[in-house]
């Protein structure tokens, strides 16, 4: 399948794997994020770590969106990836957010950072072999 962008036609799976590949350096980088905003967090540089923590969401709902949509375009279903645990994980994930927020909310800061390392961190390390399955999927069908 095919797909035109600024005027080129593109195929769709050369442009997923192109994603998974961008997804699978940047899901290191959210990794450090998580762990420098929980030290922001402790050492009390709060504002800064609210800042950092808009990103690192933004960066955790990214590498989300492109597992889905990667899904999708693969005409997978999420529990042919991997284990096949992918909506259990994800939903795990999308929890352990969720449960984060009344300390983000009540200013229970150094609560926050301990979520952030021992709830989502693990969790949002649980997507990266989900990643490179679907990368290696995508490259296989070539």
């Amino acid at each position: 399948m095919y797909v035109e962008i600024d005027g080129e036609k593109r195929d769709v799976r050369e442009l997923v794997i192109e994603a998974l590949e961008e997804t699978k350096k940047y899901i290191p980088v959210v990794i450090q994020g998580v762990d420098l905003v929980a030290d922001k967090l402790e050492k009390e540089e709060t504002q800064e770590a609210l800042d950092l923590m808009a990103k690192l969401m933004e960066g955790i709902s990214w590498v989300m969106k492109v597992i889905q949509n990667s899904i999708m375009l693969l005409g997978l279903k999420g529990e042919n990836v991997a284990d096949g645990k992918l909506i259990e994980a994800s939903q795990a994930l999308t929890h352990s957010l969720e449960d984060a927020m009344p300390s983000l909310q009540d200013g229970k800061f150094f609560e926050l950072a301990y979520r952030l390392r021992e709830e989502i961190l693990p969790r949002f390390r649980d997507m990266k072999p989900y990643v490179d399955e679907l990368h290696d999927i995508a490259t296989k069908e070539e």
